[in-house]
């Protein structure tokens, strides 16, 4: 899983080697832009290198992602699962706070593993038990 700081269209990522899906209503879908702050399942046929430049967005990304006060970049999260990634690493403080549960998920070596700490171009999971909860990725 990555997560990607900045807007861009999905052909940048060649589509003959590669799929990129995005999670969304609760199931998954191809990915046609890139959007940052969110996390997205990307399929290689071949190692390779994705390029990463830009800068820290200043306005709001869509109706998920707000730039907050003092320049917060705040996910607002559906009921459910929510695959995200932050701004800068963020170490996790366990347990949860309401309404969230359990723990913050990664992809690791090919299989689930909880985080201790969430890192800048890995994408994460997260479970809201309601809609509209906030999380902020750049404390």
């Amino acid at each position: 899983m990555i997560q990607y700081p900045e807007t861009m269209e999905s052909g940048l990522i060649d589509a003959s080697s590669s799929l990129v899906w995005k999670w969304q209503n609760d199931r998954y879908h191809l990915a046609s832009i890139i959007k940052p702050f969110h996390a997205y399942w990307v399929y290689c046929n071949t190692t390779g290198t994705i390029l990463v430049d830009g800068q820290r967005p200043s306005e709001n990304i869509d109706e998920q992602i707000s730039i907050a006060e003092n320049n917060r970049i705040v996910m607002t999260t559906d009921q459910g699962w929510n695959l995200c990634g932050p701004w800068e690493d963020l170490k996790i403080d366990y347990p949860l706070p309401y309404p969230f549960r359990g723990m913050i998920w990664s992809w690791d070596n090919g299989r689930y593993a909880k985080s201790p700490l969430m890192e800048v171009f890995h994408g994460y999971w997260m479970y809201a038990q309601e809609n509209g909860a906030t999380i902020d990725l750049s404390r």
